[in-house]
């Protein structure tokens, strides 16, 4: 597999960018798993029927030569843990996909653990054209009066380190890894994108760094407050993204992306501020866990000129 031109970021990125989350904490995710640990359940209310689902894309692409990809998918409803993965065919081998169920409780979530890497080895490049992830979410207001304000948590932790020589044209390696949540009109609400790369240079959040081959992260607990009007449905999705390759003796590539999305808070707006739980009862992160797609799924052979 060969690459053809250097990837540019494109005007889109530096809009959406403006618009990113800002961030609640500072926190380095360095595990390899997250999980929702509710201090206590606090059932959500009867009027709202939330549901989610994750699963495995049907577009991703299993790994070449020495590639290695793998991902879980996990799902907590009414506090209740569910698990699925697949290796690096793309084969189940726990659980079953997609993982999806009714959000009855605050910390209920759903959310994946990917990872990839791989080197040139024996002459034969190591590629991983895509191991691509889709979260669903659905919050349905049946109240005849009541409006509501969902609180949604996420957790996430997103590295991507390329290196090793970059002969051009189509030599080097690089690793791109990337999430999106958008909303039913595809406007963009949260991302976080990070490609390493030897030969045509790293970029992060659509951002170019200057360097060429570094180890990148970005990672943190993140919010979203939402407002579902009464007899009213607000949907939303996100895209989970990795692709990687090494094309050149002593190239290499690793990279994960983490992530868990939640439901924090549900305020009634017609009965004022809630219960808060207390910090720390939301998310316990031993590890981190979030995507992108967005229509922009493509070779990891390099192909064009953005992601």
């Amino acid at each position: 597999m060969t690459r053809t031109n250097a990837p540019v970021a494109t005007a889109p990125y530096a809009e959406v960018g403006q618009m990113r989350i800002t961030a609640l904490l500072a926190a380095a995710l360095t595990g390899l798993c997250l999980s929702a640990v509710p201090a206590w359940a606090i059932p959500i209310d009867s009027n709202l029927a939330i549901s989610a689902s994750v699963t495995l894309d049907a577009t991703s692409s299993s790994a070449t030569g020495n590639g290695d990809e793998n991902a879980s998918y996990s799902l907590v409803s009414g506090g209740v843990s569910s698990s699925a993965a697949v290796d690096k065919t793309l084969a189940t081998t726990s659980g079953t996909l997609p993982r999806s169920g009714s959000l009855t409780q605050l910390n209920d979530g759903v959310g994946v653990n990917a990872r990839m890497n791989g080197s040139f080895q024996g002459g034969t490049a190591a590629t991983t054209d895509g191991l691509f992830s889709d979260y669903a979410f659905s919050f349905q207001n049946n109240s005849a009066t009541d409006d509501f304000k969902i609180t949604l948590a996420f957790v996430f932790a997103n590295s991507a380190n390329a290196d090793g020589p970059a002969t051009p044209p189509d030599g080097g390696a690089f690793i791109f890894s990337a999430i999106s949540l958008t909303d039913a009109s595809n406007t963009e609400l949260f991302f976080s994108d990070l490609r390493s790369d030897t030969l045509f240079g790293d970029f992060k959040n659509g951002v170019a760094l200057g360097t060429f081959g570094q180890s990148l992260t970005d990672n943190g607990p993140s919010s979203l407050d939402i407002t579902v009007a009464h007899g009213t449905t607000v949907t939303l999705s996100a895209t989970q993204d990795l692709r990687g390759g090494a094309f050149e003796a002593g190239a290499l590539y690793d990279g994960s992306l983490d992530a868990f999305i939640s439901v924090a808070g549900v305020q009634n707006l017609a009965q004022g501020p809630p219960s808060v739980p207390e910090p720390g009862t939301l998310l316990l992160a031993g590890g981190g866990l979030f995507g992108l797609m967005v229509g922009r799924r493509r070779s990891a052979a390099r192909i064009g000129t953005s992601f």
